[in-house]
């Protein structure tokens, strides 16, 4: 895999590891194999750090943040189903008039 990416992979999984807190998140802290991709001293985030703090200052609409903070959950057995999703009525189209 690094063959194809170069190692972005792995600095995307840091990334998402970092922006999501995953080491305090039972699910991934109590995995073995997931502890053995987080990092071993987690950064602890200024307000700045933040992702959904970073899109706001780049002026993405605050239902839009709540809908991915919504979607996004990083624990699978407590995030939306595809099904939820659909039906909260969020990617339907808007009328147009």
């Amino acid at each position: 895999m690094q063959r194809y990416f170069g190692g972005k992979d792995q600095s995307c999984a840091r990334s998402i590891a970092r922006d999501f807190s995953l080491h305090l998140i039972p699910f991934y802290a109590n995995d073995p194999e997931s502890c053995e991709l987080l990092p071993s001293e987690p950064k602890l985030l200024g307000d700045d750090d933040w992702w959904c703090e970073r899109l706001l200052r780049k002026g993405v609409p605050v239902g839009e943040i709540a809908f991915l903070v919504e979607v996004l959950v990083p624990d699978p057995t407590e995030r939306l189903s595809a099904e939820e999703i659909i039906r909260s009525g969020y990617l339907d189209e808007p009328e147009l008039g």
